[in-house]
C-alpha cells in the first residue's frame, strides 16, 4: 500500500468513528432529554408518583408526594419504602414486600390500599398501583409506584357504612312491619315487626314472590296493580287489605308503598311500610 493510500484509508477510517461518536452522542442527547421529560412529568402530575431501585430504596419523588405525606425530596431519597416504619405500620409491610416482589417479577400491582404514615403522624389511606421499572436494555431495575390518596373518600365510604348500619338497625327494629319487593316482585325485606305480625320468619319469604305466596286470592290483582304503580313511580298511601298470617289468622293491614330507588335514580323496587288495623 503506497502512502497516499494509507492516508486514504486512515482519514476513511477516522471520518467513519467521528460519525459513529456523532450518532453516539446523539443518542445520548435524546436519552438525556426523554429523561428530563420523564421528570418534569413526574414532578407536574397531580398525583403521587415515586420510584425506587431493586432494593425499595428511594430514588424519584415527585412533588406531590411530598406535599401529600409532608417528606420532602431529601428526606426519603435512599430509604426504603416497602419495610421502613418511617412511613408504613409494621403490620402492611409483609403485603407490601409481596407488592416489590411482584413489580420486580414483570406483575404489576393495581388498586392496593395502603395505610400511609405522614411526617406529623397523620394516617392517609393510599391506593398504589406498583410496576416493573426498567432500563434501556428491558432490564428491570426498580418500581414505578403511582398513588391516590383516597383518605376523604374512604372516610366517606365509612360513614355511609355507619348509617346504612343504623339504617338497618332501624327497620329492624321498628315497631311496624316493613318490607321490600325486587322489580320482580320477590320479598327482599322483611323486618323483625313483619316476621313478628304474619309469623313468617325472614328465611322463608326472602326471594319469594309477595303477591303469588303471602296476598289473599281476592287481593291479589289489587295489591299487584299497586306495586306496578309504584315500580313506575306511584306511590300508594293507606292501601287497605286483609293478610292471613302463617297460622291462618286474618289480620288487616294499611300499607303505604314507596318506590325504592338505586343511587342513581333508578327504580329497583318497592319499600312497604305496613300498619295493623286489626
Amino acid at each position: 500500500m503506497t502512502a497516499s493510500e494509507q492516508r486514504e484509508q486512515d482519514a476513511l477510517f477516522y471520518l467513519l468513528v467521528g460519525q459513529a461518536f456523532t450518532h453516539i452522542h446523539a443518542q445520548t442527547l435524546e436519552l438525556q432529554r426523554k429523561a428530563a421529560d420523564l421528570s418534569e412529568l413526574m414532578d407536574k402530575a397531580n398525583t403521587p408518583i415515586f420510584s425506587t431501585d431493586n432494593e425499595g430504596l428511594i430514588c424519584e419523588w415527585n412533588k406531590v408526594a411530598a406535599s401529600l405525606t409532608g417528606f420532602d425530596r431529601e428526606e426519603v431519597m435512599g430509604k426504603n419504602f416497602f419495610t421502613s416504619e418511617f412511613f408504613v405500620q409494621t403490620e402492611y409491610q409483609e403485603a407490601l414486600t409481596r407488592v416489590k416482589k411482584s413489580a420486580l417479577s414483570g406483575e404489576s400491582t393495581a388498586n392496593f390500599e395502603l395505610p400511609f404514615q405522614t411526617k406529623i403522624q397523620e394516617t392517609r389511606q393510599l391506593l398504589i398501583n406498583a410496576t416493573a421499572r426498567r432500563d434501556a436494555t428491558g432490564n428491570v431495575c426498580g418500581i414505578f409506584v403511582v398513588a391516590q390518596d383516597i383518605t376523604e373518600k374512604k372516610r366517606d365510604a365509612d360513614e355511609l357504612e355507619k348509617v346504612a348500619r343504623d339504617l338497618r338497625a332501624l327497620i329492624d327494629k321498628a315497631n311496624t312491619p316493613i318490607w321490600g319487593v325486587d322489580k320482580d316482585g320477590n320479598v327482599n325485606e322483611w323486618n323483625d315487626k313483619a316476621a313478628s305480625l304474619t309469623k313468617f320468619s325472614q328465611e322463608e319469604v326472602m326471594g319469594r314472590n309477595l303477591v303469588d305466596v303471602f296476598i289473599t286470592e281476592e287481593y291479589k290483582e289489587s295489591v299487584k296493580t299497586l306495586l306496578d304503580n309504584a315500580l313506575n313511580g306511584m306511590e300508594a298511601s293507606n292501601f287497605e287489605f286483609p293478610l292471613y298470617t302463617k297460622d291462618k289468622i286474618r289480620v288487616e293491614v294499611l300499607l303505604n308503598a314507596t318506590t325504592r330507588r338505586d343511587k342513581f335514580g333508578n327504580i329497583v323496587g318497592v319499600v312497604g311500610v305496613g300498619q295493623d288495623i286489626t
